[in-house]
């Protein structure tokens, strides 16, 4: 039985790392997302010195950036559920270590 916690707990160790790493790579991520949404909003504000032709540009990267808002939600919830997996996986390693 001592085999089988400790091997749950190395396993759950892994998926920790495994969690972390993964939350670490999606918090990069959120940053230059933010980067990259903030660079379009500068390239929003200089294209309005043209007008139809900047118009339809600015309403193809109003699309991209309603996108680009979108992938950004999504890497939070994403980031929530693994936030919300590790803390599970925590409570369980301090209940296999008080039993």
């Amino acid at each position: 039985m001592c085999g089988t916690v400790a091997g749950m707990q190395t396993t759950d160790a892994a998926a920790l790392a495994a969690i972390d790493g993964a939350r670490a790579r999606v918090g990069r991520m959120m940053a230059e997302l933010s980067d990259v949404r903030r660079r379009a909003g500068h390239v929003d504000d200089d294209t309005r010195w043209s007008a139809r032709a900047a118009d339809r540009y600015r309403a193809r990267l109003e699309q991209w950036r309603d996108a680009l808002r979108t992938a950004a939600a999504e890497l939070e919830v994403l980031d929530g559920e693994l936030h919300v997996l590790a803390i599970r996986i925590e409570a369980s390693l301090a209940a296999a270590a008080t039993s």
